[in-house]
């Protein structure tokens, strides 16, 4: 697992310094796919890009968590700091 910016586009790789780093540490690579997931889960700040090139706005459906990344987040660190 590789940890840096989001921008590896040729314009950015050409004209600019990307910094990337490895993860190899197994407890950190879990907790980044951990946030990763959480992040790819988010059914209300979320957009997702349609075949002809316009952004639709997910919404969570049925029993999906209504939360967004950020709140899920705040939940999820609040929480940890509480129990230590």
């Amino acid at each position: 697992l590789y940890f840096g910016s989001a921008d590896w586009m040729t314009r950015n790789l050409s004209r600019r310094v990307e910094a990337v780093t490895p993860v190899s540490n197994p407890a950190l690579v879990q907790e980044l796919k951990d946030l990763l997931d959480l992040m790819l889960s988010d059914r209300r700040q979320a957009w997702d890009l349609q075949s002809d090139g316009k952004y639709v706005q997910r919404q969570p459906q049925g029993g999906e968590n209504p939360s967004g990344t950020h709140q899920m987040l705040m939940d999820k660190y609040s929480q940890r700091d509480e129990a230590t």
